[in-house]
């Protein structure tokens, strides 16, 4: 069965299990370590692991590098009833989950209030009301001021939703949701580190080609078996994916960390990227028109 977890430290184990650091063609990227709930979301298919930046991960970067929080960024939430396919739907309950993150990191608590309606909208109509109910809006609502608790309910939610989505087989809307997710975290990114005017977080964009890879190889089986939008969508990514082939990404290995009593390892592996100038800008350029796409 398929399922979606939330927990680096499941990956983590794994990698010491088998004595291996990271291979692309493994498509299993490592995350920093970050201060919040919810690190990644790693998708078990068919004994196959695939790991995505949590929303919350990719917005905690974006505020660790001191990028003020700019609220024109986020998908507008009045534009949820303007979806009516499924497809569209799909792709901005992620769309609006990553706002969700970002303006719960930043907490600008009105902006997170007013996406999680938004996405209660898309909810509804996708038949996940369950995984919005008024219990979560009221916990929000309650724990405004505690930062932790904000971003604890919102990784519940996360985890939630793509739980629910892949556990009962709607596969092709939890893959939807996930690149949704996935292409605003990077609008995101691109967007924030071209407002620092520096190349701080350009390494953290190029680290996303393995991410890419995942994205594109759990919508393949999906190819052609859906409405045309959802081939375009491909198609779009996998020339994105064709930009990052020529991103340089060096690994060294570092001696993890176990603990006997937990019985876990935490795997400390660095990364070093190498991304031109050319590769970046295309990039940023690339990820603003296909976000353009999803939300128009």
């Amino acid at each position: 069965m398929e399922k979606a977890l939330s927990s680096l430290l499941l990956l983590a184990s794994l990698w010491a299990c088998d004595g291996q650091g990271p291979d692309a063609g493994q498509l299993l990227q490592e995350a920093e370590p970050l201060e919040v709930s919810a690190r990644s979301s790693v998708v078990v298919i068919e004994d196959k692991l695939f790991n995505l930046p949590s929303p919350l991960q990719v917005s905690q970067l974006i505020k660790d590098s001191r990028v003020s929080y700019d609220p024109y960024l986020a998908n507008p939430p009045a534009r949820a009833g303007e979806y009516v396919s499924l497809f569209k739907r799909a792709l901005n309950l992620g769309v609006y989950g990553t706002d969700l993150g970002y303006a719960s990191i930043y907490e600008q608590h009105g902006e997170a209030r007013s996406t999680l309606e938004a996405m209660q909208d898309l909810a509804d109509q996708l038949q996940l009301s369950s995984n919005f109910s008024q219990q979560t809006v009221e916990r929000l609502d309650k724990n405004q001021e505690n930062r932790d608790s904000v971003l604890r309910i919102t990784a519940e939610l996360f985890q939630n939703v793509d739980g629910y989505l892949f556990e009962n087989e709607r596969n092709q809307e939890g893959v939807l949701v996930l690149a949704g997710g996935w292409v605003e975290s990077l609008f995101l990114l691109t967007q924030s580190s071209q407002e620092l005017g520096d190349s701080t977080l350009a390494q953290k964009i190029g680290e996303q080609k393995y991410t890419l890879d995942n994205l594109i190889a759990l919508l393949r089986p999906h190819y052609q078996k859906g409405p045309p939008e959802f081939d375009a969508l491909l198609m779009d990514l996998v020339d994105l994916a064709y930009v990052f082939e020529g991103v340089a990404i060096h690994y060294s290995y570092v001696e993890p960390i176990e603990d006997p009593i937990r019985k876990t390892t935490v795997v400390r592996g660095q990364t070093m990227t190498e991304i031109s100038d050319y590769q970046y800008k295309t990039i940023a350029g690339l990820v603003k028109s296909i976000r353009d796409k999803i939300v128009e």
